[in-house]
């Protein structure tokens, strides 16, 4: 037997150096590398197709084809002319609401105006004890003096030039009723003003009258809120 001693690491430095010699023959023979492009010859097989492209590419491609299909509308008339008539009718549609948007708010604004409970109706003696009522009265707007005189004279009969000359003189404007009663004209503060400009118009026409009406001991006064003609009452006129 030989007694020479054996280095155990010589053996792992073999196949250190074997494993490594081998491998790097692998990856040589592996992974050929190619700095030209294959040329194509005649009897050779097609390359196989290229990778599909990527997102941004297809991206620029489909706002290029967009760009050029809108230049191709504006150069032609007619697809210019309906891009208008379109954008013309949306404005219109736009202007349309906001139209009808007001008409309803201002018609909800009358309708509560028109709903809304009247204010109440004062005159400056509003503390003075009185007999007074909220009243509508009907009848002949004339002068007072007539009727007083004779008891033949009523709402729906009169002389135009008497009735125009008493009050020309001075005579008081007063309404005569069907039922015979004379209502004088007042104003709602004191010291009292002539209602004589207010019923000059209305002279010899049958009425309808709104306002506050005080009576005392048979004498009927009213405060005048609203005044309108009927004209559905025919009045006779003497001369006609």
């Amino acid at each position: 037997m030989s007694s020479a001693k054996t280095n155990p690491r010589s053996g792992w430095s073999k196949l250190d150096s074997a494993f490594n010699t081998r491998g790097s023959e692998s990856a040589q023979t592996s992974v050929p590398v190619l700095t030209q492009p294959p040329v194509l010859r005649s009897g050779d097989e097609k390359p196989q197709s290229q990778p599909e492209a990527s997102t941004g590419v297809r991206f620029a491609g489909l706002t290029r084809h967009l760009t050029k299909v809108g230049l191709q509308c504006d150069n032609n008339p007619r697809e210019r002319s309906n891009r208008m008539r379109q954008r013309l009718g949306a404005g219109k549609r736009g202007r349309m609401k906001r139209i009808l948007r007001f008409c309803f708010v201002a018609g909800c604004g009358v309708a509560s105006m028109l709903a809304a409970p009247e204010p109440p109706q004062k005159t400056s003696m509003e503390g003075s004890r009185a007999n007074r009522s909220k009243a509508t009265i009907e009848g002949l707007v004339r002068d007072m003096a007539c009727p007083i005189q004779n008891l033949d004279g009523n709402a729906t009969h009169l002389s135009m030039k008497c009735a125009l000359a008493c009050v020309k003189a001075g005579s008081p404007i007063a309404i005569l009723t069907k039922d015979g009663d004379l209502y004088l004209p007042i104003s709602d503060k004191m010291p009292d003003y002539s209602q004589r400009q207010r019923l000059m118009p209305f002279m010899g026409k049958y009425v309808r009258v709104n306002g506050i009406a005080f009576e005392r001991n048979g004498t009927h006064a009213i405060v005048i809120t609203e005044i309108t003609e009927m004209k559905e009452v025919h009045v006779t006129l003497e001369g006609e």
